[in-house]
């Protein structure tokens, strides 16, 4: 390997730590959410962000308020880290509902809302074989 291949692998490698450690904050912090307490003001619940899933379905954060959720951010085209990190939540989830802790719904919101329409959401879902029923 050339030193610019082992810099960039190395590159990559902490970016990819980096990002599983916010969805790990991610999942801890929506795991102690409360539905019957009022939100703190910066609570990621206030976000009043309009979602649509890869089947045209609208939503909001809020709807997940009160549930254990694996949350990341991502883009269709991103070809490098964006793979690995649904891969990583796909074993993540697979580890989590062999070892009998149910099914954690994982929410992936994209960074280019532009390009990443609902077809390109649901092409992107169906050739990485994500359960609709999870993702």
């Amino acid at each position: 390997m050339e030193m610019k291949e082992m810099h960039m692998h190395a590159t990559s490698r902490r970016w990819l730590v980096r990002i599983l450690a916010l969805v790990a904050i991610s999942v801890s912090i929506l795991s102690f959410a409360a539905p019957e307490k009022s939100l703190p003001t910066n609570s990621i619940y206030q976000l009043s962000i309009p979602l649509v899933d890869q089947n045209g379905r609208a939503s909001q954060l809020a709807d997940w308020r009160g549930q254990v959720v694996m949350i990341s951010m991502f883009y269709t085209s991103c070809e490098f880290v964006c793979p690995r990190i649904v891969e990583a939540l796909k074993r993540t989830e697979e580890k989590l509902s062999a070892g009998g802790n149910g099914r954690v719904p994982i929410l992936m919101v994209t960074f280019d809302p532009t390009r990443d329409d609902v077809a390109v959401l649901k092409h992107t879902a169906e050739e990485r074989h994500l359960d609709e029923k999870v993702w």
